[in-house]
């Protein structure tokens, strides 16, 4: 776990559970169970191996190789967003480490990333933006006062998520919008290198994000296409289809997978 949840890496919620309930418990990571639930009834039923992305406030994922998460040694398979990726430079990651993906394609990396652009370029407020560019969520601790709605010459000084990102980009905030891009073409890049090594049947993707805008997804296309091998440039990138039920879904076939 990392401090997406303060407090919370390393508790043993399973054998807790299992006291007070009186029943069999299984832990599993929420991104694992969406993943699993997708590739057992949703957007990958029937494929061999299966690659799958949430880019919500954080980024997640998972392969589930012939209808099974792929745990790792270490149970830590699937920490996609914890790949390295240039634009990310300079950024610190929730995992603590410099300069991974999620830094910048995820809803509270693209935050950072347009806090860190705006502090670079020395807009009004600069000070301001490095703060919110140093804290892993994306935001600063500054008055309300500080903060700016609407889009213009003079750049809102900080944003505090994708949601607020997103709204300065339906109000035609340029800016906002590059940033957006840039993300979505560097976690493009990372699904291009991980199809490469998975050689998958199928990547489906999940999470707030990817509602962005067509812009956003034909910036993740691009990126994959400059990345990916010839014998991987066809596998498909498709969005989830159960929604919000794929990880409920994904824990129940786990827990068939394990009981007993």
């Amino acid at each position: 776990a990392t401090d997406t949840m303060p407090g919370w890496g390393g508790q043993p919620l399973g054998p807790h559970l299992a006291e007070r309930c009186g029943l069999p418990v299984r832990v599993l990571n929420d991104v694992h169970g969406h993943a699993l639930g997708e590739a057992t009834y949703g957007a990958g039923a029937g494929a061999c191996t299966a690659l799958v992305i949430a880019v919500g406030t954080g980024l997640g994922g998972a392969a589930v190789i012939d209808g099974r998460i792929l745990f790792g040694s270490h149970g830590v398979a699937g920490h996609f967003g914890h790949i390295h990726h240039p634009y990310a430079a300079g950024l610190v990651c929730s995992c603590g480490r410099d300069g991974h993906v999620e830094s910048v394609a995820s809803g509270s990396g693209a935050a950072r990333l347009y806090a860190k652009r705006q502090a670079e370029a020395h807009v009004e407020g600069a000070s301001y933006a490095a703060a919110a560019a140093a804290s892993l969520t994306g935001i600063a601790d500054v008055p309300e006062s500080a903060y700016r709605k609407a889009p213009g010459a003079q750049r809102p000084v900080v944003v505090r998520g994708g949601r607020e990102l997103k709204a300065l980009v339906d109000a035609g905030d340029m800016f906002a919008r590059e940033v957006f891009t840039d993300g979505a073409f560097a976690l493009g890049q990372t699904l291009g290198g991980l199809a490469n090594s998975f050689d998958p049947d199928v990547i489906i993707l999940s999470g707030s994000l990817i509602h962005v805008g067509e812009f956003w997804m034909e910036a993740l296309r691009e990126g994959y296409r400059r990345d990916a091998m010839v014998g991987t440039a066809a596998t498909p990138i498709v969005e989830g289809s159960l929604g919000s039920q794929a990880p409920l879904i994904g824990a129940a076939v786990h827990f068939l997978h394990t009981a007993g």
